[in-house]
């Protein structure tokens, strides 16, 4: 059976979809900026800030790839900010695979590019377990769970995951969702 002209969503520049994948890829790359800053490297200053900008861009890629696969965004805001349970919703089964394997990549990468970009981590653990643990760290710190710990004032901040990871990874994600809008859409 074909779909007609109608039921094929528009996927260009003003797209509702489009529109929600470039303002995550903007809060991907505020993030990938402050992580990237004199000032972050200095010290730790910007580092709840920085979490907070990564969470806000994780989440809203999330619910713009689920309103791309076809739910309308007022379903999506109903989920609230609650990272993972939109990284468990099955209709981001595609973006989860991808976002595994761009972690492994940027993983991979920031070894050899240690100094230059900033990593603090030894490069011993499996990428893709980390990021597991990053996201579920970083729903409950972006949730009612912690009292928004990201939002307020707040001790359990300090101890979030560490934002590498997560921003390279969730921009590179981004990236292609901008460059190829229906590649990580299921219908």
């Amino acid at each position: 059976m074909t779909a007609s002209n109608s039921e094929i969503p528009d996927f260009d520049e003003g797209s509702e979809t489009v529109k929600w994948f470039a303002m995550a890829k903007r809060y991907m790359m505020a993030a990938r900026t402050l992580r990237l800053s004199a000032d972050y490297a200095a010290g730790r200053a910007l580092f709840v800030p920085t979490l907070h900008v990564t969470a806000q861009g994780i989440e809203v890629l999330l619910k713009a790839n689920l309103i791309g696969s076809g739910l309308v965004a007022k379903e999506v805001k109903a989920i609230g900010h609650d990272i993972w349970r939109l990284w468990e919703h099955p209709k981001n089964q595609l973006l989860r695979e991808q976002a595994l394997i761009e972690a492994t990549t940027v993983y991979e990468r920031a070894k050899t590019e240690k100094p230059e970009m900033r990593y603090f981590d030894t490069f011993e653990a499996d990428p893709q377990a980390l990021l597991l643990e990053y996201i579920k760290g970083l729903s409950v710190l972006h949730t009612r769970e912690s009292d928004f710990a990201l939002r307020y004032v707040s001790d359990l901040a300090s101890e979030g995951p560490r934002p590498h990871l997560l921003a390279e990874t969730f921009f590179e994600v981004a990236d292609l969702c901008i460059r190829q809008p229906t590649a990580l859409l299921i219908r």
